[in-house]
Protein backbone atom coordinates (compact mmCIF):
# COMPACT_ATOMS: atom_id res chain seq x y z
CA UNK A 1 0.00 0.00 0.00
CA UNK A 2 2.83 2.41 0.85
CA UNK A 3 4.51 1.85 -2.53
CA UNK A 4 1.21 2.45 -4.33
CA UNK A 5 0.61 5.65 -2.36
CA UNK A 6 4.10 6.87 -3.20
CA UNK A 7 3.48 6.12 -6.89
CA UNK A 8 0.14 7.98 -6.77
CA UNK A 9 1.78 10.95 -5.06
CA UNK A 10 4.55 11.03 -7.67
CA UNK A 11 1.97 10.89 -10.46
CA UNK A 12 0.01 13.73 -8.83
CA UNK A 13 3.20 15.78 -8.53
CA UNK A 14 4.09 15.24 -12.17
CA UNK A 15 0.58 16.18 -13.28
CA UNK A 16 0.67 19.34 -11.16
CA UNK A 17 4.06 20.29 -12.57
CA UNK A 18 2.83 19.87 -16.15
CA UNK A 19 -0.25 21.97 -15.44
CA UNK A 20 1.82 24.66 -13.72
CA UNK A 21 4.29 24.97 -16.61
CA UNK A 22 4.48 28.31 -18.46
CA UNK A 23 5.13 26.40 -21.68
CA UNK A 24 2.34 24.77 -23.64
CA UNK A 25 2.50 20.96 -23.51
CA UNK A 26 0.77 18.73 -26.03
CA UNK A 27 0.69 14.93 -26.05
CA UNK A 28 0.00 13.32 -29.44
CA UNK A 29 -0.91 9.67 -30.00
CA UNK A 30 1.19 8.59 -33.01
CA UNK A 31 -0.20 5.04 -33.15
CA UNK A 32 -3.59 6.28 -34.32
CA UNK A 33 -4.12 7.13 -37.96
CA UNK A 34 -4.63 10.88 -37.67
CA UNK A 35 -2.20 11.27 -34.76
CA UNK A 36 -4.77 13.05 -32.56
CA UNK A 37 -4.03 15.29 -29.62
CA UNK A 38 -4.53 13.35 -26.42
CA UNK A 39 -3.74 16.01 -23.83
CA UNK A 40 -2.99 19.73 -23.53
CA UNK A 41 -2.15 21.72 -20.40
CA UNK A 42 -3.50 25.06 -19.19
CA UNK A 43 -0.62 27.00 -20.78
CA UNK A 44 -1.70 25.67 -24.18
CA UNK A 45 -5.20 27.00 -23.56
CA UNK A 46 -3.83 30.38 -22.46
CA UNK A 47 -1.44 30.78 -25.41
CA UNK A 48 -3.71 29.52 -28.19
CA UNK A 49 -7.15 30.47 -26.92
CA UNK A 50 -8.42 26.93 -27.53
CA UNK A 51 -9.85 24.87 -24.69
CA UNK A 52 -8.84 21.28 -24.07
CA UNK A 53 -12.31 20.11 -25.17
CA UNK A 54 -11.92 21.89 -28.51
CA UNK A 55 -8.58 20.32 -29.46
CA UNK A 56 -8.44 16.82 -27.96
CA UNK A 57 -8.96 14.35 -30.79
CA UNK A 58 -7.85 16.80 -33.48
CA UNK A 59 -4.53 16.81 -35.33
CA UNK A 60 -1.98 19.24 -33.89
CA UNK A 61 -1.45 20.74 -37.35
CA UNK A 62 -4.66 22.67 -36.70
CA UNK A 63 -2.51 25.45 -35.22
CA UNK A 64 -0.75 25.89 -38.58
CA UNK A 65 -3.98 26.46 -40.50
CA UNK A 66 -3.02 26.92 -44.18
CA UNK A 67 0.46 28.27 -43.44
CA UNK A 68 2.25 25.06 -44.41
CA UNK A 69 5.15 26.55 -46.40
CA UNK A 70 7.56 26.70 -43.45
CA UNK A 71 11.06 25.29 -43.63
CA UNK A 72 11.15 23.98 -40.06
CA UNK A 73 8.06 21.85 -40.68
CA UNK A 74 10.21 19.45 -42.67
CA UNK A 75 12.60 19.23 -39.73
CA UNK A 76 9.77 18.18 -37.43
CA UNK A 77 8.32 15.69 -39.88
CA UNK A 78 11.69 14.05 -40.50
CA UNK A 79 12.37 13.77 -36.77
CA UNK A 80 8.97 12.27 -36.00
CA UNK A 81 9.31 9.79 -38.86
CA UNK A 82 12.61 8.56 -37.45
CA UNK A 83 11.57 8.69 -33.80
CA UNK A 84 13.99 11.46 -32.83
CA UNK A 85 13.85 14.71 -30.91
CA UNK A 86 13.72 18.01 -32.78
CA UNK A 87 13.38 21.76 -32.32
CA UNK A 88 11.74 24.26 -34.65
CA UNK A 89 10.52 27.84 -34.95
CA UNK A 90 7.04 28.01 -36.48
CA UNK A 91 4.23 30.43 -37.19
CA UNK A 92 1.10 29.22 -35.43
CA UNK A 93 -2.35 30.75 -35.15
CA UNK A 94 -4.55 31.39 -32.16
CA UNK A 95 -8.24 30.62 -32.01
CA UNK A 96 -9.06 34.23 -33.01
CA UNK A 97 -6.80 33.98 -36.07
CA UNK A 98 -3.86 36.02 -34.78
CA UNK A 99 -0.45 34.67 -35.74
CA UNK A 100 2.23 34.01 -33.13
CA UNK A 101 5.76 32.65 -33.32
CA UNK A 102 6.33 29.49 -31.30
CA UNK A 103 9.60 27.86 -30.29
CA UNK A 104 8.79 24.15 -30.42
CA UNK A 105 10.50 21.04 -29.06
CA UNK A 106 9.18 17.52 -29.77
CA UNK A 107 10.29 14.39 -27.91
CA UNK A 108 9.26 10.75 -28.48
CA UNK A 109 7.71 8.56 -25.77
CA UNK A 110 8.46 4.83 -26.10
CA UNK A 111 6.80 1.78 -24.60
CA UNK A 112 8.56 -1.10 -22.90
CA UNK A 113 9.53 -2.53 -26.30
CA UNK A 114 11.08 0.71 -27.55
CA UNK A 115 8.19 1.55 -29.89
CA UNK A 116 7.28 5.23 -30.13
CA UNK A 117 3.67 5.53 -28.98
CA UNK A 118 3.37 9.26 -28.31
CA UNK A 119 5.11 12.52 -28.97
CA UNK A 120 5.30 15.25 -26.37
CA UNK A 121 5.43 18.75 -27.84
CA UNK A 122 6.31 21.78 -25.77
CA UNK A 123 6.23 25.32 -27.10
CA UNK A 124 6.24 28.90 -25.91
CA UNK A 125 5.14 32.16 -27.48
CA UNK A 126 8.28 33.98 -28.64
CA UNK A 127 6.55 36.59 -30.81
CA UNK A 128 7.91 39.58 -28.91
CA UNK A 129 11.46 38.22 -29.11
CA UNK A 130 11.20 37.59 -32.88
CA UNK A 131 9.74 41.06 -33.50
CA UNK A 132 12.50 42.62 -31.38
CA UNK A 133 15.17 40.78 -33.37
CA UNK A 134 13.57 41.86 -36.64
CA UNK A 135 13.51 45.45 -35.41
CA UNK A 136 17.21 45.30 -34.55
CA UNK A 137 18.00 43.83 -37.97
CA UNK A 138 15.94 46.55 -39.65
CA UNK A 139 17.67 49.30 -37.68
CA UNK A 140 21.06 47.94 -38.70
CA UNK A 141 20.27 48.39 -42.40
CA UNK A 142 17.75 51.24 -42.49
CA UNK A 143 17.70 54.93 -41.72
CA UNK A 144 15.82 55.47 -38.43
CA UNK A 145 14.21 58.74 -39.52
CA UNK A 146 12.87 57.83 -42.96
CA UNK A 147 12.89 54.03 -42.95
CA UNK A 148 14.90 54.04 -46.19
CA UNK A 149 17.97 51.89 -46.79
CA UNK A 150 21.11 53.21 -45.09
CA UNK A 151 24.66 53.29 -46.48
CA UNK A 152 25.40 49.72 -45.39
CA UNK A 153 22.38 48.28 -47.20
CA UNK A 154 23.00 50.51 -50.22
CA UNK A 155 26.58 49.20 -50.51
CA UNK A 156 25.25 45.65 -50.49
CA UNK A 157 22.56 46.39 -53.09
CA UNK A 158 25.02 48.17 -55.39
CA UNK A 159 27.47 45.25 -55.16
CA UNK A 160 24.72 42.82 -56.13
CA UNK A 161 23.60 45.14 -58.95
CA UNK A 162 27.16 45.36 -60.28
CA UNK A 163 27.47 41.58 -60.40
CA UNK A 164 24.11 41.26 -62.12
CA UNK A 165 24.93 44.03 -64.60
CA UNK A 166 28.17 42.30 -65.60
CA UNK A 167 26.44 38.94 -65.98
CA UNK A 168 23.48 40.19 -68.03
CA UNK A 169 25.22 43.14 -69.73
CA UNK A 170 22.49 45.48 -68.56
CA UNK A 171 23.28 48.95 -67.33
CA UNK A 172 22.50 50.21 -63.86
CA UNK A 173 21.99 53.83 -62.81
CA UNK A 174 22.89 55.55 -59.57
CA UNK A 175 21.14 58.86 -58.90
CA UNK A 176 22.54 61.20 -56.24
CA UNK A 177 19.91 63.63 -54.92
CA UNK A 178 20.48 66.72 -52.79
CA UNK A 179 17.72 69.03 -51.54
CA UNK A 180 18.25 72.67 -52.42
CA UNK A 181 18.25 75.08 -49.49
CA UNK A 182 17.49 72.46 -46.86
CA UNK A 183 19.60 74.16 -44.20
CA UNK A 184 17.26 77.14 -44.39
CA UNK A 185 14.34 74.97 -43.31
CA UNK A 186 16.11 73.91 -40.12
CA UNK A 187 17.27 77.47 -39.42
CA UNK A 188 13.88 79.07 -40.05
CA UNK A 189 11.42 76.51 -38.71
CA UNK A 190 13.42 74.11 -36.54
CA UNK A 191 14.66 70.57 -36.86
CA UNK A 192 11.21 69.04 -36.40
CA UNK A 193 10.08 70.72 -39.62
CA UNK A 194 13.28 69.55 -41.30
CA UNK A 195 12.68 65.96 -40.20
CA UNK A 196 9.10 66.12 -41.43
CA UNK A 197 10.32 67.35 -44.81
CA UNK A 198 12.87 64.52 -45.05
CA UNK A 199 10.17 61.94 -44.34
CA UNK A 200 7.98 63.47 -47.03
CA UNK A 201 10.87 63.38 -49.50
CA UNK A 202 11.48 59.72 -48.66
CA UNK A 203 7.85 58.83 -49.39
CA UNK A 204 7.90 60.71 -52.70
CA UNK A 205 11.15 59.08 -53.80
CA UNK A 206 9.80 55.63 -52.99
CA UNK A 207 6.73 56.39 -55.07
CA UNK A 208 8.84 57.28 -58.12
CA UNK A 209 10.70 53.97 -58.49
CA UNK A 210 9.93 50.29 -59.01
CA UNK A 211 9.85 47.73 -56.23
CA UNK A 212 13.12 46.27 -57.53
CA UNK A 213 14.92 49.63 -57.18
CA UNK A 214 16.51 50.93 -53.97
CA UNK A 215 16.04 54.31 -52.31
CA UNK A 216 18.59 55.18 -49.63
CA UNK A 217 19.40 58.10 -47.37
CA UNK A 218 23.08 58.74 -46.85
CA UNK A 219 22.55 61.39 -44.18
CA UNK A 220 21.39 64.99 -43.91
CA UNK A 221 19.49 65.87 -47.08
CA UNK A 222 21.41 63.46 -49.34
CA UNK A 223 19.54 60.59 -50.97
CA UNK A 224 20.53 57.94 -53.49
CA UNK A 225 18.35 55.96 -55.89
CA UNK A 226 19.65 52.75 -57.45
CA UNK A 227 17.94 51.81 -60.72
CA UNK A 228 18.55 48.23 -61.81
CA UNK A 229 17.89 46.26 -64.97
CA UNK A 230 18.08 49.10 -67.48
CA UNK A 231 18.61 48.54 -71.20
CA UNK A 232 21.76 46.90 -72.56
CA UNK A 233 22.13 49.91 -74.89
CA UNK A 234 23.82 52.88 -73.25
CA UNK A 235 21.71 55.50 -75.04
CA UNK A 236 18.46 53.75 -74.13
CA UNK A 237 19.60 53.25 -70.53
CA UNK A 238 20.52 56.93 -70.27
CA UNK A 239 17.05 57.85 -71.52
CA UNK A 240 15.43 55.56 -68.97
CA UNK A 241 17.50 57.08 -66.16
CA UNK A 242 16.73 60.60 -67.37
CA UNK A 243 12.98 59.91 -67.41
CA UNK A 244 13.16 58.61 -63.85
CA UNK A 245 15.25 61.61 -62.73
CA UNK A 246 12.72 64.01 -64.26
CA UNK A 247 9.92 62.14 -62.48
CA UNK A 248 11.79 62.47 -59.19
CA UNK A 249 12.47 66.16 -59.81
CA UNK A 250 8.79 66.86 -60.50
CA UNK A 251 7.72 64.95 -57.39
CA UNK A 252 10.16 66.80 -55.13
CA UNK A 253 9.21 70.19 -56.59
CA UNK A 254 5.60 69.82 -55.44
CA UNK A 255 4.68 71.91 -52.35
CA UNK A 256 5.05 70.40 -48.88
CA UNK A 257 2.43 70.95 -46.19
CA UNK A 258 4.56 71.08 -43.04
CA UNK A 259 2.72 70.87 -39.73
CA UNK A 260 2.76 73.58 -37.06
CA UNK A 261 3.31 76.30 -39.64
CA UNK A 262 1.08 79.30 -40.15
CA UNK A 263 2.69 80.10 -43.49
CA UNK A 264 1.92 78.81 -46.95
CA UNK A 265 3.10 75.37 -48.04
CA UNK A 266 6.85 75.05 -48.45
CA UNK A 267 8.11 74.91 -52.02
CA UNK A 268 11.42 73.13 -52.52
CA UNK A 269 13.56 71.70 -55.25
CA UNK A 270 16.36 69.20 -55.62
CA UNK A 271 19.52 68.71 -57.66
CA UNK A 272 20.09 65.27 -59.19
CA UNK A 273 23.25 63.72 -60.61
CA UNK A 274 23.19 60.33 -62.37
CA UNK A 275 25.89 57.91 -63.43
CA UNK A 276 25.50 54.72 -65.49
CA UNK A 277 27.56 51.59 -65.02
CA UNK A 278 27.75 47.87 -65.71
CA UNK A 279 31.35 47.05 -64.75
CA UNK A 280 31.67 44.96 -61.58
CA UNK A 281 35.25 46.24 -61.16
CA UNK A 282 33.87 49.60 -60.05
CA UNK A 283 33.65 50.21 -56.30
CA UNK A 284 30.61 51.64 -54.57
CA UNK A 285 32.63 54.69 -53.45
CA UNK A 286 33.77 55.29 -57.01
CA UNK A 287 30.21 55.19 -58.34
CA UNK A 288 28.98 57.55 -55.64
CA UNK A 289 31.79 59.97 -56.51
CA UNK A 290 30.77 59.89 -60.20
CA UNK A 291 27.14 60.58 -59.27
CA UNK A 292 28.25 63.29 -56.83
CA UNK A 293 30.26 65.05 -59.57
CA UNK A 294 27.19 64.90 -61.84
CA UNK A 295 25.11 66.30 -58.97
CA UNK A 296 27.29 69.38 -58.58
CA UNK A 297 27.35 69.87 -62.33
CA UNK A 298 23.55 69.80 -62.23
Amino acid sequence: VSARRQADELLRLRTSAVEASDSAIVVVDVLKRHQPIQYVNRAFERITGYTSVEVVGRNSCMLLRDDLDQRDLEVLRAAMSSGEEARALLRNYRRDGRMFWSQIAVSPVRDAHGVVTHYVTTFSDVTELILYRKELEHRATHDPLTGLANRELLDDRVSVALASATRHRRLVALAFIDLDGFKGINDAFGHDAGDELLRSVARRLSGCVRDADTVARLGGDEFVVLLEGLSTDETSAATQAEICAEKIGCALNQPYALEDRDHDDYHGSASIGVCLFRDSDESVDSLLKHADVALYQA
